[in-house]
């Protein structure tokens, strides 16, 4: 099992290493890391981009993709009031544009290295973040991504594994084998496997009352996979609130009527800047401090272990880290 830590190649992030004692390489090995699974975020040009250690690559994402896939247009003027909100969204105005840049990433994570590349199966409208109240079904998204990967990795060489994973909107949340299974066995690609996001599934339970009640549902939740738990080649290690917090109570926070539709970019960047805040609120990637939570991994047996935490500063996110590593190390790991 390779451990690895999720990095952003964002050179404000980056330059953070260039002041730890031996860079990032310094920084792996203090952590008893084997390397990065990578968010591509600047020019793989840069002096500090972190080519040797590049294991995993996390595609980039739309929340708001599937109207302007499938081409509706009452759903998409509900999101984007003109074409400037779309290219400032999606970075095109045409739908075959999400099919071409994960296409891109594909390639280039090859070429870097990369073992394996994450991708989400989930969508939903922005509005529906902060109400819950959904406009469109697990089905439908499972179904339409389908069709954007396999026109994706059309002509690929397959060489590197490609991994699903789990959100708590509609799409994959790993609580319908059914969906699950459709997605192994109907997207035309011959290396693929799922990714298990803690916080992500915990999401879809909000409300759990202590990590130990957190690790209990985990396990329950594998175990109801059946078969397809063996398919589980990644876990995203992270969590999220536990008792009180999360979901429900951020949403109560936020306040639960949807706004209306932005009319104009400015109010479109303000959105979308609110919906992030509030992701961030309930997907806060903290760590555990449960060493139970390595049962988890005894079952699952993942061959990448991703201690994928964030923190406001560089030394948050190092101090999470660390009590994660720690955690894992009085369980065994």
């Amino acid at each position: 099992m390779l451990r690895l830590t999720n990095l952003s190649s964002w050179p404000g992030q980056l330059a953070r290493f260039a002041r730890y004692p031996g860079g990032l390489a310094g920084f792996l090995w203090d952590h008893d890391l084997d390397g990065v699974e990578l968010i591509q975020a600047g020019p793989v040009s840069q002096p500090l981009f972190p080519r040797p250690h590049i294991v995993g690559w996390h595609l980039p994402f739309w929340l708001s993709w599937l109207d302007f896939y499938r081409g509706d247009q009452a759903g998409l003027r509900s999101e984007f009031p003109n074409r400037q909100c779309l290219l400032y969204y999606f970075g095109g105005a045409e739908p075959g544009h999400l099919r071409e840049v994960w296409r891109r990433e594909l390639i280039l994570a090859e070429s870097l290295g990369a073992r394996y590349a994450v991708v989400h199966v989930a969508a939903c409208r922005h509005r529906d973040v902060f109400t819950g109240d959904f406009s469109v079904s697990d089905e439908e998204v499972v179904e339409a991504f389908i069709r954007l990967l396999n026109e994706t990795v059309a002509g690929l060489s397959g060489k590197i594994l490609i991994l699903l994973e789990n959100l708590w909107w509609p799409g994959l949340t790993l609580l319908k084998k059914d969906l699950i299974s459709r997605l192994l066995t109907e997207i035309d690609y011959p290396n693929l496997g799922l990714v298990l996001d803690c916080s992500h599934l915990m999401n879809v339970r909000p409300g759990l009352p202590s990590q130990k009640a957190a690790v209990a549902y985990l396990l329950r939740a594998v175990e109801d996979l059946g078969p397809w738990a063996g398919r589980i080649q990644a876990v995203h290690l992270n969590r999220s609130f536990c008792g009180a917090g999360g979901v429900k109570a951020r949403r109560k926070a936020m306040g639960e009527e949807a706004p209306l539709p932005p009319r104009d970019l400015a109010e479109f960047q303000s959105r979308f800047a609110r919906v992030y805040d509030y992701i961030g609120g309930v997907d806060p990637h903290l760590p555990f401090t449960e060493p139970a939570i390595g049962e988890l991994l005894r079952r699952v047996s993942p061959a990448y272990l991703v201690h994928e935490l964030v923190g406001e500063d560089f030394a948050l996110s190092r101090r999470r880290l660390a009590a994660q590593v720690a955690c894992l190390r009085r369980g065994g790991w």
